[in-house]
C-alpha cells in the first residue's frame, strides 16, 4: 500500500484504494479528483479501505496552507508554533502579494488527521489570519 502524491492521505483520512498497474494499492483521500476520474473510467479498480490511526510513532508528509498579514515577524511566529507543537516542518513555501498578505504552503511530519487539525488550531490564534487549511483534495498549491 503507497500513498498517493496527488492527496497525501493520513492515517484518519476517509480513504478510497485504487488498484494500480504494479504498484500496489494506492489510498487517495475522498475527494480526490483523481478517484472522482477513477470511478467514471475504472471503477473495477476501486477498493474500499479503512485506514486507522496508529499508536506508533509514523509520520507522514502534509501541507497546509496559511494566509495572513503580512509582516515583520510572521515566520519566527509560525515556526515557534510548530516547535510548540513538537513538529517538525519539512519546507516552507511562502510568498508576499501587493495587498500585504503572505501565502505560505507549510509541509511537515504529521502522525495522523488529529494531529494536523491540531496544528491548525494553533496557527489560527495567529493574529490576522485570513485563511488556513489542509492541502491536498481539489486544492492548488502556493505558486
Amino acid at each position: 500500500i503507497v500513498r498517493a502524491k496527488c492527496c497525501n492521505p493520513v492515517p484518519g483520512d476517509e480513504v478510497t484504494g485504487y488498484m494500480t498497474r504494479g504498484k500496489g494499492v494506492a489510498l487517495h483521500r475522498h475527494g480526490c479528483p483523481n478517484v472522482s476520474h477513477y470511478q467514471q473510467t475504472e471503477p473495477e479498480r476501486l477498493i474500499e479501505v479503512d485506514w486507522k490511526p496508529t499508536e506508533d510513532n509514523s509520520v507522514y508528509l502534509s501541507d497546509i496552507k496559511l494566509e495572513m498579514a503580512d509582516r515583520i515577524g510572521l515566520l519566527e511566529d509560525v515556526g515557534k508554533l510548530f516547535s510548540e507543537a513538537k513538529t517538525n516542518i519539512q519546507a516552507i513555501r511562502t510568498r508576499s502579494l501587493p495587498n500585504h498578505t503572505a501565502v505560505m504552503q507549510i509541509s511537515f511530519d504529521a502522525r495522523n488527521t488529529t494531529h494536523i487539525a491540531n496544528v491548525i488550531a494553533r496557527l489560527s490564534r495567529l493574529t490576522d489570519v485570513v485563511d488556513i487549511h489542509r492541502l491536498g483534495a481539489n486544492e492548488d498549491p502556493v505558486d
